[in-house]
This record gives C-alpha cells, structure tokens and sequence, in this order.
C-alpha cells in the first residue's frame, strides 16, 4: 500500500517519490520549490500533496533559489506547512443550520501565531462548516447578493456546490475590503498603461502606503493585470488573501485560507515592486509568489495577451482596518446571518 506524505513532513532540498504530473509516471528526484500546490522537482513536477509518496533521502541539490532575491525565500516561508489538499466539493454533511451552533460571540483573543486565514477558518468551523465552497459563500456575500440566489433551490444548489460560483478574484476583493474595513481609502493610485515608468512608480507607492498603515492595520486592494487581491497587513505580518476563477479548477477564498501566504511588510513590499518591476525574471518572481508558479500553473498568471507589462491595468486602495477580533466578529456575524438564508439548502 502507498502512503502519501502529510505536508508537515514534505520538505525542500529533500528527495522523493512522486507521481510526475504530466505523465502521472512514478518519479525520483530533489524538490526544489513548493507552492499554489504544486511541487518542483529537479526531474519533474508534481500537482498535491497526495501525488508526494514517500521520502527517499536528503537532496543533493544545494539551493532553490539561484537569484537570491528576497521575494522567492518570502514566498517560500509563507507557504511551509501548506494543506495541499482540497476538500471534496459536496454540500452538507452536518453543515445545516440547524445542526451549527451560533458560533458565540468572538471573547477569545486570537493567537498571533496563526494566520488571519486560519481564524477566518476557525470562525467556520464554530458554525460546524467544513466545506470549501460553502465557507466562502458564507464568508464573503452579503445579504443582497444571497437574495439574488434565494428565490430558486437549484441556483442556491449550485451556489453551494460549485465552486465556480463564487470563486471570482475581483469580487472576492471587493467583499473583504468592505467586510474588514468598510472604510474609505487612506490612499489610492493608478498607473498608466504602457508607461514603465509609471508602473514602477505606482508599486512603489502602493508600498509607501501599506508601509505607512502598518503599525495601526491596513488592507490593500490590488488589481493588477487579470487578478485581484488584497494584502492585509496586522502586528507587522502581511498576508494576502485571494480566489482564483480562471483554470480547469477553480480555487475558492476558503482554499486559499487553507493554503496561507504570510509575509512580514518588507517581503510584501519586495514581492509587490517585483510584480510590476522592470525585468521579465523579476515579474515572474513577484507574480508566483502571489498566484503560483507560472510555468507550472498558467491559468494564475497575473498578465495575459491583454495585459502584457508594460501595457498591464494596475490600481491600488489602501484602507484602514479594526482590530483582529473585530474583524473576526463581524466574519461571524455574517456568517450567522447568511446560515438564515442557506442554511435549509444544506443537507443534514
């Protein structure tokens, strides 16, 4: 019988047994670089956690990153311990209303230590909820927007079934923005397209600002190319927090908050210049460490025909945000609300 490697025990510069995920061919080989789910080898690459099979020894390999940039080891730290695993996309066991508690008021201190993602999913998890797509329907819609949903049972099914549905980068952005901060801008900007002056300038900025609200909480509202995103920034650590609709597989907030990437402010600001920077390598680094590698996942990749830098739509908000368990509390009081409306949609 084949045993698959939890993530707590997959390291760099180690050697494994993998499936290969082009082939689905057993492989061995050093691993390189991990991220957005997926594992670099120095023979191939792997997709999950679940295609890692077995540790074979110590690597021989001697660095996984050559360019020595900070970007590349920020991304790396941010994603140690990462739960590659997806949850099945089935609605529903023990996730009625019914059944889920009121999730009490939030009067405990949140630990430092763990991720906003991770309390995001703590929060969840006092309601009962397991399920990839339903937590993030709960998390990120409104009233309103269930209201759009609630008059016919199949498009709610679908709704909470098919992460498609609410898996939208932009509209994900816009929904944390007014859920955390519900505040106006302390800053904004907006590049020009196809001036790479301007570019460089208006990452810079955005980095200003984010540096500039660090001390009292901020979340940044990013677009730039085809993705948006938003960076929230509390007790000097960065996180970005993020959907993906694009791909064979759409990949929900939930997801994402099951696969943290944390950095501290400078290695958010390093990732966010190197993003818009003015060499090619540089912008492969920077975007990767946002969406995944971009020659081992395309459907994440911040630029498109469209979008080809300099020549890439680039704009940026900077709000102020509460206190970590005022945000929790309000993620809290949305999802007990929107439990009203969806919640005899689950099944028992």
């Amino acid at each position: 019988m084949i045993r698959r490697l939890p993530t707590s025990e997959i390291h760099l510069n180690r050697r494994y047994r993998y499936f290969e995920h082009a082939t689905l061919k057993p492989r061995e080989g050093t691993l390189l670089t991990a991220g957005g789910g997926w594992y670099k080898f120095d023979t191939g690459t792997a997709r999950g956690a679940d295609n890692v099979v077995e540790e074979i020894g110590s690597g021989s390999s001697s660095s996984s990153s050559s360019s020595g940039s900070s970007a590349p080891a920020a991304a790396a730290a941010s994603r140690t311990g990462m739960s590659e695993d997806r949850d099945e996309r089935k609605v529903g066991e023990a996730e009625s209303s019914s059944d889920a508690t009121s999730g009490d008021e939030m009067d405990e201190e949140p630990d430092a230590d763990v991720s906003l993602a991770g309390q995001l999913l703590a929060v969840a998890g006092r309601f009962g909820l397991t399920d990839d797509t339903v937590i993030s329907v709960v998390i990120e819609m409104t009233r309103k927007d269930l209201d759009l949903y609630s008059t016919s049972r199949p498009l709610m099914r679908d709704l909470l079934s098919e992460p498609r549905f609410i898996a939208s980068c932009m509209k994900t952005a816009d929904n944390l923005v007014a859920l955390f901060s519900g505040g106006a801008s302390v800053a904004a900007g907006a590049a020009t397209r196809g001036n790479q002056k301007s570019m460089t300038t208006t990452a810079a900025n955005l980095c200003t600002a984010i540096e500039q609200n660090a001390a009292t909480g901020c979340i940044a509202r990013i677009t730039y190319g085809i993705h948006g995103f938003v960076v929230v920034v509390t007790d000097g650590k960065a996180e970005l927090l993020q959907s993906f609709a694009s791909g064979k597989e759409p990949e929900t907030l939930a997801w994402h908050c099951k696969n943290p990437r944390r950095f501290s402010v400078s290695g958010v600001c390093d990732v966010l210049k190197q993003m818009a920077g003015t060499t090619k390598a540089g912008r492969k680094e920077g975007q990767s460490a946002i969406s995944g590698d971009p020659d081992y996942e395309p459907e994440t990749v911040l630029e498109d025909a469209s979008n080809t830098f300099p020549d890439v739509a680039f704009t940026w908000s900077v709000h102020p945000i509460p206190a970590i368990p005022v945000i929790l509390e309000r993620v809290r009081a949305q999802i007990e609300a929107n439990l009203k409306v969806v919640g005899r949609h689950l099944k028992k």
